[in-house]
């Protein structure tokens, strides 16, 4: 819906008169309460017509409803384990891909569920442990198959310690043709996403691709979505972040190499103080622990950053390298930091002169 320009600017001077036109939420809102007040008739016409253009111009985001924002996302990602429509998705992929249905499934009697039962895991964490490794390596040699691995069965870099019953699977699923005859509209077409998910190399990627843009969620949730097809249980996708948060490690500048950058993605009107206080807790707070950890002490003391302190000598650093070659220098020979900062001591202004060099020098 395009707007009239003429009626629009005449609907503006109703609204807001002479003078100036505050076309924020607030501003707008309270120009069209006064009118309301005075003449409800005229209110009312007046926001008629201005719709098209504020919607347009002004207020862009007010066509998106609640569905397609954060909140509808957290709503989806909530309710994402008992959503009826992905479980049935998830048995069609199944199916495609030729996964039987006893696999990946809880067995208390294979070697790997002895084993991590024996180990130091709460027993309510067994089951996430088993189908987390077996679903991993079904998945790592179900990749390295797609990309043209030979199938040897005795093969232990491809297949690992997966059990040699999912073997045919694994086989069967790498070769797989997404054709009209063995797969739904929605499974045949390429996915759109970012890599692997918009590769045709490993069918399941392909069609966990397909299962975020079909059923609206954000990338972040395909690894989730991939344990999830393969054990249909839907505890791989409970609790899943809104918010989608990714770490790097800075590697081209030598004096951050122990820093790690982080990226947020989902940003929007919606997001509160506790999304961000969630992040921190989940993710920051460990990066933070782990570095104390390594430093062995916290950054506090004599050594730690003083701002105000590096900002008070700056202008004598200043002067320092305009008449010295050096720092050095300076404090040796030069006695006339003592007048100018009579109140510090010489070791004092001698570590901050020193503090500031090494700040500020640049790197040869």
């Amino acid at each position: 819906m395009t707007y009239d320009k003429e009626r629009t600017n005449q609907a503006l001077n109703k609204l807001y008169g002479i003078g100036g036109r505050n076309l924020t939420p607030e501003g707008y809102r309270k120009a069209l309460s006064r009118l309301r007040a005075t003449d409800s008739n005229a209110a009312r016409q007046v926001e008629r017509t201005l719709e098209p253009f504020l919607k347009e111009k002004v207020f862009p985001r007010k066509k998106v409803g609640w569905l397609n924002s954060s909140q509808g996302l957290r709503a989806r990602l909530t309710l994402l384990p008992g959503n009826p429509h992905l479980k049935a998705d998830v048995k069609v992929v199944r199916r495609v891909l030729g996964i039987p249905q006893d696999q990946i499934k809880p067995n208390e009697d294979d070697p790997l569920w002895k084993e991590i039962a024996s180990a130091e895991i709460k027993p309510k964490s067994i089951r996430r442990v088993w189908e987390g490794n077996i679903a991993g390596w079904w998945h790592s040699a179900h990749t390295l198959l797609a990309l043209g691995k030979k199938d040897d069965l005795s093969n232990e870099e491809l297949y690992g310690p997966l059990p040699e019953t999912m073997h045919l699977s694994v086989i069967k699923s790498a070769r797989v043709q997404f054709t009209s005859k063995n797969a739904p509209g929605w499974l045949r077409q390429l996915p759109t996403g970012e890599p692997p998910y918009d590769s045709t190399s490993a069918p399941l990627d392909r069609a966990v691709g397909r299962l975020v843009e079909r059923h609206r969620l954000p990338w972040h949730t395909a690894l989730p979505l991939t344990f999830y097809v393969l054990t249909e249980n839907p505890e791989w996708v409970k609790d899943i972040e809104l918010l989608s948060i990714s770490k790097f490690y800075f590697h081209y500048r030598p004096y951050e190499t122990t820093a790690v950058g982080i990226t947020v993605e989902g940003i929007d009107e919606f997001i509160t103080g506790k999304d961000w206080q969630r992040l921190w807790e989940r993710y920051i707070k460990p990066i933070q622990e782990k570095a104390l950890r390594e430093r062995a002490m916290k950054p506090q003391g004599r050594r730690s950053v003083d701002l105000e302190r590096l900002k008070k000598f700056l202008p004598l650093y200043q002067e320092a390298i305009h008449r010295y070659k050096s720092i050095n220098d300076f404090v040796i020979k030069d006695e006339s930091y003592d007048l100018l900062h009579e109140d510090q001591d010489q070791e004092t202004i001698r570590r901050a002169l020193k503090d500031i060099e090494s700040l500020l020098r640049p790197i040869e």
